[in-house]
């Protein structure tokens, strides 16, 4: 599921909706768990947000950004949260 077309489009689009928003990670979690992010949740999106837009090869920093919100929208996506409760 989570290398799904579905997936990749879907958590494209969100990341694209997100990216502007002052708190990206809580509009993340608002859209696909319909609830705020714990503080721990907040925390470990940020880093992983910090390290995934390290890690992309883009010298573009708004597309850095929205392919690492893609990247954390497709966990969300495919997290057991979404899948058995939604």
């Amino acid at each position: 599921m989570m290398n799904s077309e579905l997936v990749e489009q879907a958590s494209r689009k969100i990341a694209e909706r997100i990216a502007s928003q002052e708190s990206p990670v809580e509009a993340a979690y608002r859209l696909v768990h319909l609830r705020p992010p714990t503080r721990r949740e907040t925390k470990r999106s940020n880093e992983f947000l910090a390290r995934y837009e390290d890690a992309v090869n883009e010298p573009d920093s708004g597309e850095r950004l929205t392919r690492a919100l893609q990247a954390l929208c497709r966990v969300l996506l495919s997290s057991n949260e979404f899948i058995y409760v939604m």
